[in-house]
């Protein structure tokens, strides 16, 4: 879907979405409520993705928590704000009230530790081929990788639109 979305030549955009915390989450609710958080959140990406459905529109789920959708390039602003917004509303009805309301929840880390960490929130990657010519979705990873390196540094739900241009040649 990236490649014949880079190879039709139209202004999309390609964006990545992490769920922050879900590891924790998962590990503290078991299997089955982690299951149910996905599900939710590939609810949450095709309904909002939905509305911007047009040829060049596509979700897809990369696998664990990780996600794509392709949208119109001119509407990716609005479809990452109405998706954090949704997300951020129904995702805490998952949560036990008492970590809801805590903010937290209180997990390991990978290497065993007790740590706490944040309800879960997500990190959208955005890559446009506005003002660039991508002709492979390698290079569409390469740069999604780069800008969810940035968005994961932020807390809570964010985005970010990797708006650098490629320089004409000449």
């Amino acid at each position: 879907e990236i490649q014949q979305s880079l190879d039709l030549g139209k202004d999309v955009a390609i964006a990545y979405l992490d769920i922050d915390n879900f590891k924790a989450f998962n590990d503290r609710y078991g299997f089955a409520r982690g299951d149910e958080a996905l599900r939710m959140t590939a609810r949450i990406l095709s309904n909002v993705v939905k509305d911007y459905r047009s040829e060049d529109s596509f979700v897809g789920h990369v696998g664990g928590d990780d996600f794509v959708f392709i949208v119109p390039a001119d509407t990716v602003d609005e479809a990452c704000k109405r998706l954090i917004a949704s997300f951020d509303s129904i995702i805490p009805s998952l949560y036990e009230e008492e970590d809801r309301r805590k903010g937290c929840i209180i997990s390991k880390d990978r290497a065993g530790k007790k740590q706490t960490f944040p309800l879960m929130s997500v990190s959208i990657a955005v890559v446009t081929n506005e003002g660039k010519k991508l002709s492979h979705y390698g290079e569409v990873s390469e740069i999604a990788s780069q800008i969810k390196k940035h968005v994961k540094k932020l807390s809570g739900s964010n985005y970010l639109v990797d708006r650098r241009k490629t320089e004409a040649e000449g």
